[in-house]
């Protein structure tokens, strides 16, 4: 007798409940909530993106003093005055300048050999996967774009 009285109870509580879940509004976020939400993640990525810049222009700043300091180190040992020294790092950035053209002109002739070498089947091989590779970093990039709410 128990269990029949519990089986009716059970029945017309989930009819009370099938009654108020289907005469209930839907649920949704309060008004301005995504326009509120799009504001502070675009503010997020500002702030993100100056973060990077300001680490990108330190670790830059940082390795031209490591070098200069290098360069200092190397030659104001055998400078006796500022102008020598001065014109030691002239010369030092002389020298570095003459051997970038020169590594410049190797790659250069290296390039210019590389498809006299190779067949062209080979190259269409090549330019093939470079366009699939291609391809799929696009895809790659729109899906994670998409993911996080960018695409409209």
């Amino acid at each position: 007798m128990n269990k029949q009285f519990n089986e009716r109870l059970l029945e017309s509580t989930w009819q009370e409940i099938e009654f108020t879940i289907k005469n209930s509004k839907e649920i949704g976020p309060k008004p301005g909530f995504t326009n509120r939400w799009k504001m502070r993640l675009e503010d997020q990525r500002k702030i993100e993106q100056r973060r990077q810049a300001w680490i990108f222009v330190g670790i830059n700043a940082i390795t031209a003093l490591i070098i200069l300091g290098i360069i200092g180190v190397l030659n104001f040992p055998e400078s006796s005055s500022t102008s020598e020294a001065f014109v030691g790092v002239v010369a030092i950035f002389s020298k570095l300048i003459i051997y970038l053209k020169m590594l410049g002109g190797v790659i250069g002739s290296i390039i210019k050999t590389i498809p006299g070498l190779l067949p062209s089947s080979w190259w269409m091989n090549i330019i093939a996967g470079f366009v699939l590779l291609f391809g799929f970093w696009t895809s790659t990039i729109r899906k994670v774009i998409v993911q996080q709410g960018v695409s409209q």
